[in-house]
């Protein structure tokens, strides 16, 4: 069986000049991340692997990783599913 592939949330045009995007406190901390960061980290957040991410951005995989991983040290979270959390509360 093939799972489907569905459409992102929000479309990456929209993301790219991001301000609100998010519920709660997503929004005012997606302002502490770069442009890159920032439209890495609403990826992330409607729940897309690294690998949809690279495709729907055009981008390397190890590119998304850090730009990842560099969004939950500012955030002091470690992991994913924590930066996840906090965009979405």
């Amino acid at each position: 069986m093939v799972a489907e592939k569905h459409p992102p949330l929000v479309p990456a045009s929209y993301l790219a000049g991001a301000t609100c995007l998010l519920p709660g406190r997503g929004n005012e901390l997606l302002g502490q991340l770069t442009p890159a960061e920032r439209l890495v980290a609403a990826h992330v957040a409607q729940g897309l692997s690294n690998k949809e991410i690279s495709s729907a951005l055009n981008r390397a995989e190890p590119t998304i990783k850090h730009q990842i991983a560099s969004a939950c040290r500012k955030f002091g979270v470690q992991s994913r599913c924590r930066l996840i959390v906090l965009l979405l509360t």
